[in-house]
Formats: structure tokens, sequence, C-alpha cells
């Protein structure tokens, strides 16, 4: 979206019903799951420059709102 960042992760907000799907596929691209709770799910790689991911889980109307308002974006 044009905004610089600085750190090494990136966040996601995504359904709780996709999160078991989001945990193979980034298992599959080397990277492995550090901490996982009811509200988030962080994951990390050895390899460094991949950085780290966090997912926050959607399943209270709020954040479900959220999602129903999201830009679809081509790159």
């Amino acid at each position: 979206m044009g905004i610089l960042r600085s750190t090494m992760n990136i966040d996601f907000l995504l359904l709780v019903d996709d999160t078991d799907i989001v945990d193979k596929i980034l298992i599959k691209s080397m990277y492995h799951c550090v901490y996982k709770t009811e509200n988030i799910s962080q994951y990390s790689s050895d390899i460094k420059a991949l950085g780290n991911i966090d997912i926050i889980h959607a399943f209270r109307k709020l954040s479900q709102k959220m999602l129903s308002r999201t830009k679809h974006l081509k790159f």
C-alpha cells in the first residue's frame, strides 16, 4: 500500500477457519510455528531474510467485519 516498513515481520488478519490451511502453506514455505493461541499464530523461519509472520485469528464479529471491508489489490 506504499507504506515503508522497517521491521522484519508482517502481520495478517485471517479468518480463523483458514488457519489450518495457512499453517500447512507456511510449513511448506520453510516456516515453523513458534507460538499459537486462540487469538494469534506466530511463524518464524531459520532463513533470516524470510522474516517472521504474525497471524491474527479473526473469529470475533469486529475482526470479521474488518475483513469484509478489505481492498483487493492487483500487483
